[in-house]
């Protein structure tokens, strides 16, 4: 036996007890108060594959858990996702809401998956009846978080004026006075009698101090 083996083994020894602790998952989170309750008085929620829960009903998950109990009835979990890319780890920028309401003694698995035309889409299921359950849809916390869903939506191809009326809106509370007019301009553009956005056309150029621009605007003014 050469010298290098015990080392080696030892190495060895220290990975494999390195991968038994990384593969273990931690216990999950209690989403009520009081004392424990049965698993069939009981619903549990988890992650799987490439997706991950940030909060439950509020509650954010600590450390790595992916998994909550929780009573039965209407709950909200916050998740995102990640997926390779050509060998990369890529993660999603936005967060989405799924909301279900859940039965005692069921289980529900979170996942995303890779949806026809290259995009990612986060599915609810309850294991228990093999059925797709609940909503999903962005979880919209500030205007960051809004124009992250946009540009997200017009890198899967939808183009439309509410999205740009919407982001124009966004960028304007942010003070973003050029962009936001930009964006009003393209709602605009794709719709020229939506007089909504050329209300806050109007808005964006008596930010910018172009008061005459501003006037025609809101006077409806399309030369």
């Amino acid at each position: 036996m050469s010298k290098k083996a015990p080392f080696i083994v030892k190495q060895l020894a220290v990975l494999i007890t390195f991968l038994a602790i990384c593969s273990c998952s931690s216990a999950p989170m209690k989403g009520y108060t009081g004392p424990d309750q049965p698993a069939n008085q009981t619903a549990l929620i988890k992650a799987v594959g490439a997706t991950n829960i940030m909060t439950c009903d509020g509650v954010k998950l600590g450390g790595s858990q992916n998994e909550a109990i929780v009573l039965p009835g209407l709950h909200n979990v916050e998740v995102t996702w990640r997926g390779g890319i050509i060998g990369d780890i890529v993660y999603s920028n936005e967060v989405l809401l799924v909301s279900f309401k859940a039965e005692a003694g069921h289980i529900y698995e979170i996942s995303a998956e890779n949806v026809p035309g290259g995009k990612w889409s986060v599915f609810t299921t309850d294991k228990t009846t093999g059925k797709g359950v609940g909503t999903i849809r962005p979880s919209i916390k500030s205007d960051e978080d809004i124009l992250r869903y946009i540009d997200r939506q017009m890198q899967f191809g939808t183009n439309n004026e509410v999205l740009w009326y919407n982001k124009g809106l966004a960028l304007g509370r942010m003070k973003q006075y050029e962009e936001a007019l930009k964006a009003f301009e393209k709602a605009i553009e794709l719709k020229p009698d939506d007089a909504l956005a050329w209300n806050v056309k109007g808005f964006a150029l008596a930010n910018l101090k172009k008061y005459g621009e501003a006037l025609k605007a809101y006077q409806g003014n399309r030369a």
